[in-house]
């Protein structure tokens, strides 16, 4: 349900709003009413609307000021309520954003509208936001942050070989050949040292590299190979499974793709 807020010093406007429409039909709720700016701006920080209906022209505080003081830190569509057809009332209303303006008295079919609109406005703000953090997340993604960083010897050998050569091929065999310790030595130093497989960590820091390098502007295949996989679409997998989207998914949300 839409929480609804209405902002309206005259009693029998603010109760004839709340009975103006079939609100459970329009899937909202009145959460609260409040008599003024004042009374608004704390009603707005205690019950976080999804929608304020407010009046203009109230005491202590105006309907516009106190949109102008809550809509920076609380997400809401706003309606406005006014006796007045006044043209520097609805230039500022729409600087602040604001969803709908109603000449008063209310017409319910107006009202009706303007809360549907309201609703529409909630749904892109939400969306708007949730992208904003998906693209925050994306970009400070780090997939070695869950490893330690103080290891036993091997374990900093191989991590430095994996380092200086993750775009060629590296195999176990690359490791005991290059490194001169058994293959069960080395997994199991590696998975005391680090609570990770080898192969993990190596995907881990393949993945890494693919991210710096689209961020750079390489395209996803490209930077698959320079960081080391060789199957596409074998990439395609590990990518997702790690990152959680897939790369061209992935690189939407970065704005890049």
């Amino acid at each position: 349900m839409y929480k609804v807020l209405i902002v309206e010093d005259e009693f029998v406007l603010r109760e004839g709003l709340k009975y103006a429409l079939d609100w459970h039909e329009l899937e909202c709720i009145i959460v609260a009413s409040a008599v003024d700016g004042i009374d608004g701006l704390e009603k707005i920080k205690t019950y976080q609307p999804d929608i304020v209906i407010t009046d203009i022209n109230m005491p202590k505080m105006d309907g516009l000021k106190m949109i102008d003081q809550s809509m920076s830190d609380y997400v809401y569509s706003a309606i406005i309520t006014t006796g007045y057809a006044d043209v520097d009332y609805m230039k500022q209303s729409i600087h602040y954003g604001v969803c709908e303006y109603i000449l008063k008295p209310i017409d319910e079919n107006e009202l009706k509208n303007a809360v549907v609109k309201a609703i529409q406005q909630v749904k892109e703000k939400a969306y708007y936001q949730e992208m904003l953090q998906v693209q925050k997340n994306t970009q400070e993604i780090n997939l070695l942050k869950c490893i330690p960083t103080r290891f036993d010897s091997i374990t900093t050998q191989v991590i430095g070989f994996i380092h200086q050569k993750y775009a060629s091929k590296i195999t176990m065999q690359t490791l005991v050949e290059n490194l001169h310790y058994s293959e069960s030595i080395l997994n199991k130093r590696f998975k005391e040292s680090t609570g990770h497989t080898i192969n993990d960590y190596l995907n881990r820091y393949r993945i890494q590299q693919v991210i710096v390098l689209i961020k750079k502007g390489e395209s996803i295949q490209d930077a698959s190979f320079k960081a080391g996989f060789i199957d596409f679409k074998y990439f395609n997998i590990v990518f997702k499974k790690y990152i959680g989207y897939a790369p061209k998914e992935f690189m939407k949300l970065l704005d890049i793709g």
